[in-house]
């Protein structure tokens, strides 16, 4: 039995079990060869975490076009509801859920091991069982918490099996995303029907509030001592090594690390590595044991000379990285490598270091090796200063969907606030982001993650003689004038409701909106209007970068080093 369904059967009233589990995850090093007579973090420990935690709970969607109500029998989880909407000052909660509008759900979620505080996550929303709601289409979830939950027996076996409830982890709410392929059908509203808004699309009874959920605390990370070498002493002396290579930065009152015991450091992340936590443990675990007194000695000079050796370039670069401010002088030389996989390493060694001077070459291996773009804008993203605004700005002009996307992505990471990103929300379905105003046109779209639709270049258009219909109740209509006609074809009103606008994206868009339209429809607007060949603009969804294996990139390297191998066509 699945986690949620043991949760499901537990709030009804049943016994089951549910355990969390702690899980080791290793930190992979390019190289595992040893060259040097110098000891590491990782020669002597392993990183341990919990690499996901689930999280469950229940919540209240509203904003349904009459397919909710109806709900439940009397159980713990409407019992749970009822009591949520008395704290909030509902007085009349029996109406409030019996409202065809509104209808009890159940939440689900996963922590990853790498999330911060205040960072989004993706909330799973489905039906609990004898659910009368036949579309979750158009809803939007209250603000409810999900949990994590326990086993007693976990606890102690002395006491009763059951479920135990732990702590709010994640707050959600936000728009409900049902599938962007699916389509709700006709309601059989014939003679005799048992259920006249029965729906027999079981993607629209379910769906997903993308990035909906928060993140309510701050997971550590922990090193884990080997068992032949635990001692409170070096455990001591790894935080102590940790602390000084990243100086001033703080995750608890001991800074970045603290020995918890003899075989434990916890282990908190800067901010500027936060989106790339794989290679902030390389890093770490990179670091000398004992400090290196300066950068003349022996390993330094190797490292150097390993810049420029293909295979061996992006290990040297980490191990440099993790020497730190004294590494800066011996990165700079290999910005000017023949090959392009030793300036990326040099490159982004020094954007993590908070130098600037590796920006300018991320950005030109953003545009001229795909194999390595993604984590060039990663790293491009993690510095905030004008220089990388400047040149991720510059990268949103590239002809390149994927480049382009991409840029505005790592910009969206760098400073969501940014002006030259800024979006619109349109109700509470979507978000218009409007771009490069002097680059060629393009449409972006999302089909996971975010309801969101990027404009690129002058205003994008519905052309003229368009004519189609679209989501499930909208048509759509263009003339000469540069006018646009939008109709729904209301099932709750039972009536034809319409908005007249002119034919620029963002303009219909707001329309179907305004009519109660979703993000889905606005997506199968755009995608029926390009295939009628009726939009002004390249139509594109989900360029983003690929993360190559860093593995098989140092594999590739060794016969390839120009990582052409690893292209793919453009």
């Amino acid at each position: 039995m699945t986690p949620r369904s043991l949760l499901v059967v537990a709030c009804l009233g049943l016994v089951g079990c549910l355990g969390t589990h702690s899980a080791r995850m290793q930190a992979p090093e390019e190289n595992d060869h040893r060259e040097w007579d110098v000891r590491t973090i990782g020669d002597v420990t392993d990183v341990g975490a919990q690499p996901e935690i689930p999280v469950f709970g229940f919540g209240l969607v509203v904003g349904l076009d009459g397919t909710g109500g109806g709900s439940p029998p009397r159980t713990e989880i409407r019992d749970y509801i009822e009591n949520e909407l008395k704290k909030r000052g509902h007085r009349n909660v029996h109406s409030v859920l019996e409202d065809p509008n509104n209808t009890i759900v159940i939440l689900e979620g996963r922590i990853p091991a790498n999330c911060r505080k205040g960072e989004a996550i993706d909330i799973r929303v489905s039906l609990p069982p004898q659910s009368k709601c036949t579309s979750l289409k158009g809803g939007y979830l209250l603000s409810a918490e999900l949990f994590n939950w326990e086993n007693s027996r976990n606890i102690s076996t002395r006491v009763p099996e059951q479920i135990l409830k732990g702590h709010p982890l994640v707050k959600a709410e936000g728009p409900i995303m049902t599938s962007l392929q699916g389509m709700v059908r006709s309601a059989d509203e014939g003679e005799g029907s048992d259920d006249p808004y029965r729906n027999e699309d079981a993607s629209l009874k379910e769906g997903s509030v993308w990035g909906g959920g928060k993140v309510q605390i701050d997971p550590p990370l922990t090193l884990l001592l080997r068992s032949n070498v635990q001692s409170s002493r070096l455990a001591g002396l790894i935080a102590e090594r940790i602390n000084a290579t990243f100086p001033g930065v703080r995750y608890g009152p001991d800074g970045l690390a603290a020995a918890k015991n003899k075989a434990v450091v916890v282990l908190g992340v800067p901010l500027h590595y936060r989106h790339d936590l794989e290679h902030y443990l390389r890093v770490v675990r990179a670091i000398p044991l004992d400090r290196m007194p300066n950068s003349q000695t022996s390993y330094h000079r190797q490292l150097a000379e390993q810049l420029l050796d293909p295979t061996k370039c992006l290990s040297a670069a980490i191990r440099l990285e993790a020497l730190g401010e004294d590494s800066v002088p011996l990165l700079k030389p290999a910005l000017n490598a023949p090959l392009p996989i030793s300036r990326f390493a040099a490159a982004r060694s020094l954007t993590y270091l908070r130098k600037r001077d590796g920006v300018d070459e991320l950005a030109r291996l953003v545009r001229q090796v795909p194999a390595l773009r993604g984590y060039c804008l990663t790293a491009m993203a993690s510095l905030d200063e004008s220089i990388c605004q400047t040149r991720l700005t510059d990268l949103m002009n590239d002809p390149n969907p994927e480049v382009r996307y991409g840029a505005f992505r790592a910009l969206q990471r760098l400073d969501e606030r940014n002006p030259e990103i800024a979006g619109e929300k349109y109700k509470d379905a979507f978000v218009i982001h409007t771009v490069a105003p002097d680059s060629p046109p393009m449409i972006h779209y999302l089909t996971a993650r975010k309801a969101e639709i990027v404009i690129f270049g002058s205003a994008a258009k519905l052309l003229p003689g368009l004519r189609i219909l679209f989501g499930d109740e909208f048509s759509v209509t263009t003339g000469d004038d540069g006018t646009a006609t939008v109709k729904r074809f209301s099932r709750k009103e039972k009536r034809v409701v319409q908005r007249q606008c002119g034919a620029e994206v963002t303009q219909v868009c707001k329309a179907i909106t305004e009519l109660g339209g979703t993000y889905s429809d606005a997506v199968d607007l755009l995608s029926k209007a390009d295939a009628h060949q009726k939009l002004s603009a390249e139509l594109h969804h989900d360029a983003l970068p690929r993360l190559i294996d860093l593995s098989q990139i140092a594999r590739a390297a060794k016969d390839d080093p120009t990582l052409l191998s690893l292209l793919r066509p453009e």
